[in-house]
């Protein structure tokens, strides 16, 4: 799994080789943080293997990004890292 930020916040699900991995019942949400700003944004799932959070947000190089999702009949799984 490998999360990307586009131009909205998606996170597309895959296995190791590449081939998409359903999100449907998906949950998640990604925080934003961006010098004192700090945004959290509902993630949905969006087409086969995506979630994508609609709204507006604010995110520049340096800012940093938490993203918690949940899969039907698995853990929260937490990644952070900091937007290039």
């Amino acid at each position: 799994m490998c999360p990307f930020l586009t131009s909205k916040p998606k996170c597309l699900r895959h296995d190791a080789t590449y081939n998409p991995i359903t999100s449907n019942g998906a949950l998640g949400e990604v925080t934003l943080l961006n010098g004192s700003a700090k945004q959290v944004l509902p993630l949905e799932p969006s087409g086969d293997n995506a979630m994508l959070a609609e709204g507006s947000y604010q995110a520049a190089a340096g800012s940093k990004a938490g993203l918690r999702l949940t899969f039907p009949g698995k853990s929260a799984e937490l990644f952070r890292f900091v937007l290039p």
